[in-house]
């Protein structure tokens, strides 16, 4: 399934997030198109005509779990195949384009859990997801109210430096996260990121 996601994502339409464009992976180069635009983050086009993403869309080991942290069943689902690319971009343009590399909580829809998939190998080097443990359900008034991004020295203060988890693994790992908890990407420098999210609310 792993290599026919990967074979899939690497001739299918992206775009970058926001953007209505399309190009293929291999038209990206040390994080530039030919034309110039920089790309740090592209998203696959109609991810679910995938057979393989479709098949794990439908899956209802995921929908049962999603139900069981949610406590209903969900009536919404949303899935995202996307390559971080590994370049030396500068972080204020990785963040221009859609490259959450600060860390930060969703704000989605009343409630939410995500299913994640690592399609490549991904550690810290090549873009792995970082979470503060138990932050999406205990945050002080002052989190609260100011914006969902914050800084990484006042959310260690608070929870401490034991709570914060990178979560590395090979292709084809998967994890189900929180999406209001804290969490950020590192930036890929080694090697692209392929990653599926399947959002259940």
């Amino acid at each position: 399934m792993v290599a026919a996601i990967v074979d899939f994502a690497k001739t299918a339409a992206c775009a970058r997030p926001g953007f209505d464009e399309s190009f293929r992976h291999d038209q990206v180069c040390a994080g530039y198109l030919s034309d110039g635009r920089p790309v740090a983050v592209g998203d696959v086009r109609r991810p679910v005509e995938c057979p393989q993403v479709a098949a794990l869309f439908d899956d209802p080991g995921l929908l049962a779990a999603a139900t069981d942290f949610l406590g209903y069943v969900p009536k919404r689902r949303e899935a995202r195949l996307y390559w971080s690319f590994a370049a030396p971009l500068p972080d204020d343009v990785r963040r221009a384009f859609g490259q959450t590399i600060d860390f930060h909580y969703d704000v989605p829809w009343f409630n939410a859990v995500d299913a994640y998939f690592y399609l490549t190998p991904s550690d810290r080097y090549s873009g792995a997801h970082v979470i503060y443990r138990q932050s999406a359900r205990h945050k002080p008034a002052r989190f609260k109210l100011a914006s969902a991004f914050n800084d990484e020295k006042k959310l260690t203060s608070y929870y401490g430096s034991a709570r914060q988890h990178v979560i590395e693994g090979p292709a084809g790992f998967g994890f189900m996260v929180d999406p209001f908890g804290f969490h950020k990407a590192f930036a890929p420098v080694k090697r692209d990121r392929l990653m599926l999210q399947l959002r259940y609310s």
